[in-house]
């Protein structure tokens, strides 16, 4: 008969279930670290999170108090296990200061010096060097794989065996359960995601949501993600055995943890910290508890704000240096509470291209090294323009093949809205290229009194930043190129946009666009001219002049067309943008591998291009 129940990570709010555990003789030890409720269950109780205790550092997981009674009982052979309390702290997104520091940088000699045969096929072949972001982001993932599809037999297995093919073939699964894993996160995501925008809860303080069908052992990485996405406290519920089952996930200044505690009285079960939670409630009580978590963070979080605060160590002039790089690397392990330092540097010309074809990432060389920018495909263009822009980056040492590569990871690029005229040609090829996604877009013509002092989430487009100054609907206002990934707070402007931020109610565009990005907002236009077609011409003389000059640079690599016609002025690139786009339509040119190619044998009128269609359309406006 089982006489003692040691609990790891878990109990200190399961008084109840302990007290059943009591009545049939067996006693509980709870090892937690999750917060206390205010009556503690009556057994050995050993959580540094307990008020009135000596122990110096709360700041423990729950592996992590665990092997503090390991220590306690077998003293030193406990720390042969130190590899896997570092994987739990870094998993758990423990702040890596203080006690847990030392765990993980003692678990990390381990894994790069007597690595456990469990964890061999679950990392990288060829590594030289493990390190915290390999645990966070390749080993955690797999291992926790299991128990989110709900196999957790297949880990145990695998950290018990002995057979080297049964290994291999534990971890070829938990593999597979984790690229299955993300597949359902992701649809997950995208079915909430869309349900959030339809209902403008990206406007609650709480962001709450369920799903009848939605897997409770994924909805921790869902929250996570929603939360990051909005920016702000996130609690998603699945359901299990007729109950509502949550996770909650929050953002840096707001305890969430506090706000669903405060509405205790509407749950079955709750569990957690600051940062992240778990709950069950009944299905009828979803409501109110909606309404009293968000009640709370309006009432006690009333000064916080969802803007994007970016931070950085210094700006990077000259060449990025490997010396610097292997000293940053000796500051290890780097995660929450101890941050990788990021750097800055400026720059106009980016270049940035696909990391290969069809690729969603892009990269460039900046500062000696190569920068990767990972899913910013729909930042090229804006990349691209001459404007002067702010990289925010940190540098990356990768080893395979006993080489050592350095490489910057760009976490944003910003622009300083620093720019002059010759932006202009590039918003002309952004709006040009696009157009033909939308040409049956009817602007809705409205005057200035229909779309001021209405309480929506705005965004003002418009395609002449020179002179957003002399616009009164412009001023004050935050201003971006191209592409804005998440909607401010306030209203905002955005130059030539090519695509909106989820969460935007309502675009008003000052002058008519050439083409619409989709969107779920009202749009409106204001003029039915556009300013950058002034500049343009449709007479067949100047299409004359950008043939030539396209067939004088037929082969040559580039990547926006405007690097052709820079050098001929304002007026002339401008023109030679519009020639290149409609001839490209119509097959004279293609654009391939970076390349301008002529085709020959085409022939047609400029009239069968839409593009040049278009263009007379609305210069007819003016």
């Amino acid at each position: 008969p089982i006489g003692l129940i040691i609990t790891v990570d878990c109990g200190i709010s399961d008084g109840e279930k302990i007290k059943e555990l009591n009545l049939l003789g067996i006693d509980v030890i709870v090892t937690d670290h999750h917060e206390p409720p205010e009556i503690l269950p009556e057994c050995i109780k050993i959580n540094p999170k307990i008020k009135g205790q000596e122990y110096p550092f709360n700041g423990l997981c729950g592996a992590g108090v665990a092997y503090k009674l390991s220590y306690a009982l077998i003293g030193e052979k406990a720390n042969k296990y130190l590899d896997f309390v570092a994987l739990a702290t870094v998993a758990d997104s423990m702040d890596l200061i203080d006690e847990n520091r030392d765990i993980v940088c003692v678990g990390l000699k381990i894994f790069n010096n007597n690595l456990k045969d469990c964890f061999k096929h679950l990392l990288p072949q060829g590594s030289k060097k493990i390190t915290a972001r390999d645990l966070g982001f390749t080993l955690a993932p797999k291992i926790n794989a299991g128990g989110r599809m709900g196999d957790i037999n297949s880990v145990l297995k695998l950290f018990f065996a002995i057979d080297q093919s049964e290994i291999y073939d534990l971890s070829i699964k938990l593999t597979e359960y984790n690229v299955k894993r993300q597949t359902e996160c992701a649809e997950i995501v995208a079915e909430a995601k869309s349900y959030i925008l339809e209902n403008k809860l990206y406007n609650d303080k709480v962001i709450t949501v369920y799903g009848e069908n939605w897997k409770t052992g994924l909805i921790a990485i869902v929250a996570a993600k929603l939360a990051e996405e909005f920016s702000r406290p996130t609690i998603v519920f699945g359901t299990a055995e007729g109950k509502l089952r949550g996770s909650a996930r929050s953002v840096e200044g707001i305890n969430i943890f506090d706000a669903i505690n405060a509405n205790k009285n509407l749950l079955i079960a709750f569990g957690g910290h600051s940062q992240a939670a778990g709950i069950t409630l009944e299905k009828d009580n979803f409501n109110s508890f909606k309404k009293g978590v968000n009640s709370y963070v309006e009432e006690n979080f009333s000064n916080f704000e969802t803007e994007e605060i970016i931070s950085a160590e210094w700006n990077i002039e000259g060449d990025f240096s490997y010396e610097f790089a292997n000293e940053i690397e000796l500051l290890e392990p780097f995660g929450p509470g101890f941050s990788r330092p990021q750097f800055t540097f400026s720059a106009t010309n980016i270049n940035a291209k696909p990391l290969k074809p069809n690729s969603p990432h892009l990269t460039f060389k900046e500062l000696g090294l190569e920068m990767l920018y990972f899913y910013s495909e729909k930042e090229q263009e804006f990349l691209n323009i001459p404007n002067k822009k702010v990289v925010v980056f940190e540098p990356s040492i990768s080893y395979f093949n006993n080489k050592q590569y350095v490489k910057g990871l760009v976490k944003k690029v910003v622009s300083t809205n620093e720019y002059g005229k010759e932006i202009l040609p590039y918003i002309l090829e952004s709006q040009l290229k696009n157009c033909l996604k939308s040409l049956n877009y009817t602007p809705k013509l409205v005057s200035i009194d229909n779309v001021v002092n209405v309480s929506k989430k705005t965004v003002f487009a418009h395609f002449n930043g020179l002179f957003s100054d002399d616009n009164m609907l412009l001023n004050g206002l935050n201003t971006y190129l191209f592409t804005k990934s998440k909607v401010d707070s306030k209203n905002s402007a955005i130059i030539s946009p090519i695509v909106f931020p989820d969460g935007v109610e309502r675009v008003v565009y000052l002058e008519r666009p050439l083409f619409v990005p989709e969107t779920m907002a009202e749009v409106f236009v204001l003029k039915n001219g556009n300013s950058l077609l002034n500049y343009l011409s449709l007479d067949r003389d100047d299409f004359t002049w950008a043939y030539s000059k396209l067939m004088e640079n037929k082969n040559k690599e580039f990547i926006s067309s405007v690097e052709l016609f820079a050098e001929e002025g304002l007026d002339r690139a401008m023109q030679g943008v519009f020639a290149a786009e409609v001839f490209k339509e119509l097959g004279f040119f293609k654009h391939e591998n970076n390349k301008l190619i002529s085709v020959y044998g085409v022939k047609a009128p400029l009239t069968e291009s839409k593009i040049y269609n278009l263009i007379s359309e609305v210069k007819s406006g003016l």
